[in-house]
């Protein structure tokens, strides 16, 4: 993100205050901004109002629906001079305030080849960062995992088998029936899947090792 970027993030006041502001076309002053700098990670549950202001990229995971509810686009209009459409009672009946959210740190636990660091894992999806100094190999975590490279390059691995190079910006996904593959370069890449089925040994061993590393 650029300096000073920020993020439309929750509501400053009541749900019933909130709803008062819509009505009298005063939404944009009962909005808060959170100034965001690179690499922060932010969890945004269901029935939080957010946006995104100039000069920020994100990494995005959500579950897959094509449900939003737009409640304001801010004046824009397509190339036939059209508004977006608004969802304001279905987003009103939904919004959850919450007014405590800050950047997450997460869990980090060094493996041979690099950092493992895990921001979130909830019954929906786990996000980790893979950062990558030489080979790294990566467990099965049951699922697909998307990978998106967000600093330098290398390439993915099978086995012994190079599979292709990935730099900068290049994103590619493993099914669940790929198993388990490996990394091979100077890079960190983001990490998304579904959680698995049976106890995650893995984020177990993540806390117990972090604890004996004194991370947590």
């Amino acid at each position: 993100c650029q300096p000073g970027a920020e993020l439309v993030y929750d509501i400053n006041c009541t749900k019933e205050e909130f709803i008062a502001a819509v009505a009298q076309g005063n939404m944009v002053s009962k909005l808060r901004y959170l100034k965001v700098k690179p690499g922060d990670v932010l969890d945004i549950p269901a029935g939080m109002v957010h946006a995104l202001t100039a000069g920020i990229v994100i990494y995005e995971v959500q579950q897959n629906s094509d449900t939003t509810y737009r409640l304001y686009d801010w004046d824009r209009v397509d190339a036939q001079g059209k508004p977006r459409e608004l969802h304001i009672d279905a987003a009103l009946a939904v919004i959850e305030p919450k007014h405590d959210m800050r950047p997450i740190e997460g869990r980090a636990m060094k493996e041979a080849g690099g950092l493992r660091t895990v921001y979130i894992s909830n019954p929906y999806f786990t996000l980790e960062k893979l950062e990558i100094k030489g080979k790294f190999t990566d467990f099965w975590p049951e699922s697909f995992a998307a990978y998106t490279v967000i600093e330098g390059s290398g390439a993915v691995m099978k086995g012994a088998k190079k599979c292709f190079d990935v730099a900068l910006g290049d994103s590619f996904l493993n099914p669940a029936a790929a198993g388990v593959i490996s990394f091979e370069g100077c890079m960190a890449l983001l990490k998304s899947h579904v959680p698995a089925r049976t106890p995650y040994a893995a984020l177990d061993r993540y806390v117990e090792d972090s604890l004996a590393f004194g991370e947590l």
